[in-house]
């Protein structure tokens, strides 16, 4: 049964707060996320959907093996300690967050908000959510009454790294406000260009989320700039036709136009130590690499200097049966290692480890040959996947209850979805320009 249009439209409307919710799961007490409580309240329509489902005999045979495949990774986290006697649980329960938080929450996102809905409307709340992210984070750097205030009722690491970094790092409301926090706007970024050619709508709010996403990846962490990198090369799309060109060409025309409007509206309105704070801290960490090219002609930067260190050589025994641990009992990394690789040969070894890669491998060429049909979009879930193997290497990923969110919603959706759900748009561009006999 349809909803009214006005419940409808509440419904559309609650997406955005819900998914900013479930994604970035923040933490106002100890234990207890976000996250956690928006899939306690959606789990009742997850359980109808299984119900109906169930009597009507349809098991998606892919849902069932993701499940198991899951269940799998927890025994497999849980055997290791117990067979090196380290007692480090501490993977296990990423991998709970992963079957009982991440995925029952997407399926349940899906139920509610996503099926029956097109693709573009999806890509249009994450990059709202990611918009929405900067804003605070930008609202947290020039005033410190809402600083504090979202450090004095919140629990993540902000605090600690806006004493340690300068006063210029440590923002954003979320669990994580580094590492996973950028790459998630960088996702913004990247269906930012993926949307001015699939909606009718004026792409001037796209301008403004990939602008705004793009200073606070600056603010946030180096990663994000890959991402940035991706959704620039995306907009070579543009040479398709006339249409898309134009609207790449007023898309960067708009970036240009808010970004220069922006800069003298901020110099006119900050404080001078807000703006020179901004010019020597931020600029100087995000372009590091770019800066000591030009000054000293090496090419690269403290942290990925770091980063090499990170990698070292192991005991066959190590490689094949990993060490069991993945935290040391000081709460530090085990062996100093950010390495997302590293990390996971070092706990389990080099089997369980190529278990948890291929799966993503497999999920990323899954979903974009479901897509096929679109293939812009089947590029970007291709592109991806790259950036989130490549991130990887700097930092733990795979099990980050952050980014996990936004593959598995994607995930769910696309497999979910039927192909005129997903390509049927009132807002479609592409279809408009089909009708119209351009060849796309």
């Amino acid at each position: 049964m349809q909803l009214s249009i006005s419940k409808q439209k509440i419904v559309d409307f609650l997406a955005v707060p819900i998914l900013f919710l479930f994604v970035y799961r923040v933490f106002f007490i100890p234990t207890i996320s976000t996250s956690m409580i928006i899939t306690a309240f959606m789990m009742p329509v997850l359980l109808v959907a299984f119900a109906n489902a169930a009597n009507k005999h349809i098991i998606k045979k892919w849902l069932f093996t993701l499940y198991v495949l899951i269940i799998f990774m927890i025994f497999l986290s849980v055997f290791y300690p117990v067979f090196h006697g380290t007692e480090d649980f501490s993977i296990a329960a990423l991998y709970i967050v992963m079957l009982v938080e991440t995925l029952v929450g997407s399926l349940c996102f899906y139920y509610i908000f996503l099926k029956n809905k097109s693709l573009s409307f999806l890509c249009r709340c994450i990059v709202i959510i990611t918009v929405l992210q900067s804003l605070i984070i930008l609202l947290m750097f020039v005033s410190p009454a809402i600083r504090n205030f979202i450090f004095q009722n919140t629990i993540s690491s902000g605090e600690a790294l806006f004493e340690k970094y300068w006063g210029v790092r440590g923002f954003g409301l979320a669990s994580s406000v580094v590492f996973d926090l950028p790459i998630i706007l960088s996702i913004g970024m990247v269906l930012s260009s993926y949307m001015i050619f699939v909606t009718r709508r004026t792409i001037w709010f796209y301008s403004f989320a990939w602008i705004i996403n793009f200073v606070c990846v600056m603010m946030t962490g180096r990663t994000g700039l890959f991402g940035a990198g991706l959704s620039l090369l995306l907009l070579l799309y543009a040479f398709r036709n006339k249409v898309t060109l134009k609207r790449t060409t007023s898309f960067l025309f708009g970036i240009f136009l808010i970004l220069l409007s922006s800069f003298f509206f901020l110099l006119a309105v900050l404080p001078e130590n807000v703006v020179e704070l901004f010019n020597t801290k931020v600029i100087r960490f995000a372009f590091e690499m770019f800066i000591n090219v030009s000054a000293t002609g090496r090419f690269g930067t403290s942290s990925t200097d770091v980063l090499f260190e990170m990698y070292f050589p192991i005991s066959l025994g190590t490689f094949f049966l990993g060490d069991g641990y993945f935290m040391s009992a000081n709460g530090a990394y085990y062996m100093g290692t950010d390495g997302g690789y590293m990390r996971h040969v070092l706990f389990y070894g080099i089997f369980p480890s190529l278990i948890l890669y291929f799966s993503y491998a497999f999920g990323f060429l899954a979903m974009a040959r479901k897509i096929r049909y679109d293939k812009l979009f089947s590029v970007i879930i291709l592109l991806l996947g790259g950036y989130f193997f490549i991130a990887h290497y700097k930092g733990e990923l795979f099990l980050s209850a952050m980014l996990t969110k936004i593959f598995f919603i994607l995930l769910i959706y696309i497999f979910y979805s039927k192909k005129t759900n997903i390509y049927t748009n009132e807002y479609s561009l592409l279809t408009t320009i089909q009708n119209n006999g351009i060849k796309t």
